[in-house]
């Protein structure tokens, strides 16, 4: 099985993470007693002595035996926690009986919109799965190639349904091969901004997309400047949020500055709280706001696997399936050629 199992003392996320790819390549679902296996496999492998990291003293087994079952509330917690975001756009459903639980696929939608979404959640998840070396086959690097470029495209959907107006991709390297200098006239086109008929002097003559991968927009009826207005960046490696430390010149490029305050946004296949490990004194959630407090400071606003969800499905709900049928049947493909090398 290429799926790797998690380590000890991973986040409830990465837990989550992983009982939900995993979950994809069993038909009947899979149950707690997972994680329990897991960590038995763990103990059987002669993992070191715990010790308690005030004292230095070795931890009684009755208490460390208490652990598989933390583990267990903790990922149903984080698993329930996502349905209650998504609601039927979370594409499992969580069976709960006394302390047990089963993680299952949801039944089929009838609603396009919904398939739509789930199937995005999906891909969001394979494409962390890859990042996070949880999945490995022969066709990983392709995989992982592909999902590189049709992120974007999610993040482009993403991006629209925020404001509830239009989007445009514009990363590098760009679906149509479009050069910088065409990417640029195709901008103005659409947002009424003039490109400079010469380079800055600063200009490497490389410029590619200025780090800018998505620009959404809503005007007014007056069509007058003031417009709603985001540039974001994507990112699906594990060091996403690096990336949203950096800026961008790309206002530089047209005659006038197009806009003086626009909203920057970073797109991420993983949950903002992957790496959150909560706190001894208080509750998860707590230090989950505090962290993504911090990152808006420095990334600006973050969408994540589950807001992109969302706003994408916003998107479609408006607009209809039409326009994105075309990257919708990719994603599937994609989650297909996914899970088949997650269950090999």
């Amino acid at each position: 099985m290429p799926i790797d199992p998690p380590v000890p003392r991973e986040t409830r996320s990465r837990l989550a993470d992983w009982i939900e790819v995993e979950c994809l390549v069993a038909p009947d679902g899979v149950p707690a007693a997972r994680l329990r296996r897991l960590w038995a496999g763990l103990e059987e492998s002669g993992h070191e002595t715990e010790h308690d990291a005030d004292s230095g003293d070795s931890l009684d087994a009755e208490i460390l035996e208490e652990e598989p079952t933390a583990w267990e509330v903790e990922v149903a917690e984080e698993m329930d926690w996502r349905h209650e975001i998504l609601g039927p756009l979370y594409p499992f459903r969580l069976e709960t009986r006394l302390t047990d639980w089963r993680l299952a696929r949801a039944d089929q939608h009838q609603s396009e919109c919904v398939q739509a979404g789930r199937s995005l959640y999906l891909f969001c998840l394979l494409v962390s799965a890859l990042r996070d070396s949880r999945i490995h086959h022969a066709t990983g690097k392709d995989l992982t190639q592909q999902a590189e470029r049709d992120f974007e495209q999610v993040a482009t959907a993403a991006g629209a349904g925020v404001f509830g107006g239009e989007a445009i991709a514009f990363g590098w390297p760009r679906e149509n091969g479009t050069p910088f200098r065409s990417a640029l006239q195709e901008v103005g086109d659409k947002l009424g901004w003039k490109p400079r008929p010469d380079d800055p002097l600063w200009s490497s003559g490389r410029e590619k997309d200025e780090g800018v991968d998505v620009i959404a927009w809503r005007d007014f009826s007056d069509r007058r400047p003031g417009r709603l207005l985001l540039l974001g960046q994507a990112a699906t490696g594990r060091r996403w949020e690096t990336k949203g430390e950096e800026g961008s010149d790309l206002f530089n490029w047209f005659t006038e500055v197009p806009a003086k305050h626009y909203i920057p946004a970073l797109f991420s296949p993983f949950p903002q709280h992957h790496e959150c490990t909560g706190g001894k004194n208080t509750t998860f959630e707590a230090v989950a706001r505090a962290e993504a407090w911090k990152r808006e400071q420095k990334c600006g606003v973050v969408l994540d696997r589950l807001r992109i969800v969302e706003m994408a499905a916003a998107r479609l709900g408006r607009s209809g399936i039409g326009r994105t049928a075309q990257t919708l049947e990719r994603l599937e493909e994609w989650v297909g050629r996914a899970c088949d090398a997650a269950g090999t």
